[in-house]
């Protein structure tokens, strides 16, 4: 079917309705797809109608689709369907993870070349999934900074996918557990000249295999560092010399400000012997850190995060297209600010990832939110207004003589001889005080004030340490009422009773 008639709205399979076209190559298109069942976006490509009939371009297609679920890596694209459709006409399809980001080609011509640490850590991924797939006998032979995806994670650390297995070469045990076998026969060249291993060049199929792959990491490394294509030609015929006949010139003599070190490094990975190149694609990519002096570990995610984040800045890339990145959080003066000190205040501040700004923490890099310094708040002091000692001692005192209430009473009815001061206490416990309305107590009236002492606030402290006052004969404390004895002599009742001037002496 003509892409040309796959249009918006477009339902594919019974599944997929067509969002719209995201690109289109030499053997088919991609095209943004919403699933009608989840609302899941994917990514599908189709074939043009001109592909169909070429058998090797249907084998390629398949194992296109086959191969990524067989190596199983984070950093290969993931493939979720396969099928063919009566709406294109019976021809295949497949449906992959809509990716959001762009290749290193897109990356190195917005920048013109990339930092160091980024190269390490992006063919570090590679390597990962290149090895994965040599282990099981699968050679992509198609490595190029087009075919390497940067998107980036939840937590805003950036991650290169694989794409494009479609010319992979299926050996030994991938070959017969794919239902497949090689594709390329002696005399038929496959791959980008550019990247093209000197194998390739010459159609040698037989010793095509992994070291074809450690060619193209060397010569991605020299263009994301150096920013330019490493081959200088005209015309294909022109390439093929520089890179089959031709000595191979050392990076330095490109201009390269990386030192003898990552000479020695690419003239390995590009040797023309393939048997003197890096066995792996992970001891190629141990070899390029040591040899541009990059320790890997978590601390060069960090570094790579905020490079990558400043960088993007520095186009004027929007922050917020990565979904559930940490968003700035306000501070107390109400001024939203970025989640670093040392990033740089957009005009209109967008989500940002941690990406930007100064010093991290490590496990900002392992998914924990870095959270905003709070801002110490002073606790308001509670204190007492000038007068409240004042006006609340009543208080104190009602609540004082509630609680000693059976201590004063028994007081009051076993003393003897106490004078003056134990009628008044007495007179206290008999007529609590009532909290005044107003902040300041009414001056004591009465003939005799009882000296400045308040019954009440001395008892409210040392309710039992007051000592009575002296005299000839002390009174020994009452005792409680039980089996042979008896209540004290009421003699009390035939004491003077107190007079209305005495009551209003204590407190009124």
């Amino acid at each position: 079917m003509s892409t040309e008639k796959i249009q918006p709205g477009l339902v594919i399979a019974g599944r997929y309705r067509i969002v719209k076209q995201l690109g289109e190559g030499g053997v088919g298109a991609v095209y943004l797809v919403q699933h009608v069942h989840t609302d899941e976006r994917l990514a599908l490509k189709v074939l043009h109608n001109e592909t169909l009939s070429d058998p090797s371009t249907i084998e390629r297609f398949r194992t296109e689709a086959r191969a990524p679920a067989r190596i199983d890596s984070d950093h290969i694209v993931r493939v979720t369907d396969a099928d063919v459709a009566p709406e294109l006409n019976g021809a295949p399809f497949l449906v992959m993870e809509f990716l959001r980001g762009r290749d290193l080609s897109g990356e190195a011509e917005a920048r013109q070349k990339l930092h160091p640490k980024e190269v390490v850590l992006y063919l570090r991924q590679a390597a990962r999934a290149l090895d994965k797939a040599h282990a099981i006998g699968i050679v992509h032979r198609d490595l190029k900074p087009e075919n390497i995806f940067l998107t980036v994670r939840e937590d805003g650390t950036p991650c290169v996918k694989l794409l494009d297995f479609g010319i992979a070469k299926l050996t030994g045990g991938a070959a017969s557990a794919m239902g497949a076998h090689s594709k390329t026969k002696t005399g038929a060249v496959f791959g980008t000249p550019l990247y093209m291993a000197p194998e390739q060049a010459r159609a040698q199929a037989q010793l095509i295999g992994p070291p074809t792959d450690v060619w193209a990491i060397g010569l991605i490394a020299a263009r994301l560092l150096l920013g330019f294509d490493y081959w200088q030609a005209e015309t294909i015929s022109d390439l093929v010399v520089q890179i089959v006949v031709d000595p191979i010139p050392p990076p330095s003599q490109k201009g390269s400000p990386f030192g003898p070190r990552f000479d020695a490094w690419f003239l390995r990975c590009c040797n023309r012997d393939a048997s003197q190149r890096f066995r792996t694609a992970g001891e190629a990519i141990t070899e390029l850190a040591a040899a541009l002096g990059i320790v890997e570990g978590p601390a060069l995610v960090l570094e790579v995060t905020e490079i990558l984040q400043k960088a993007h800045a520095a186009e004027g890339a929007p922050k917020s297209t990565v979904a559930g990145a940490p968003m700035p959080l306000a501070q107390n003066d109400g001024v939203a600010r970025p989640a670093f000190a040392s990033t740089p205040q957009p005009e209109n501040p967008m989500a940002l990832t941690p990406m930007g700004g100064g010093a991290i923490s490590p496990q900002t890099a392992m998914g924990a939110t870095v959270l905003a310094a709070s801002t110490a708040v002073p606790v308001a002091q509670t204190g007492s207004p000038p007068n409240a000692s004042s006006s609340k001692a009543p208080i104190f005192a009602a609540i004082a003589i509630a609680l000693i209430g059976v201590v004063g009473a028994a007081v009051m009815f076993g003393a003897k001889d106490r004078g003056e001061a134990p009628k008044n206490e007495a007179a206290a416990a008999e007529a609590a005080p009532l909290p005044l309305p107003t902040p300041t107590p009414k001056a004591p009236v009465g003939a005799e004030p009882p000296a400045k002492v308040e019954p009440a606030a001395a008892v409210s402290v040392e309710p039992a340490a007051a000592p009575p006052p002296a005299s000839a004969k002390p009174a020994a404390p009452p005792l409680p009422p039980g089996p042979g004895r008896t209540k004290p002599a009421p003699t009390v009742t035939t004491k003077k009773k107190p007079n209305d001037d005495d009551l209003m002496s204590g407190r009124r």
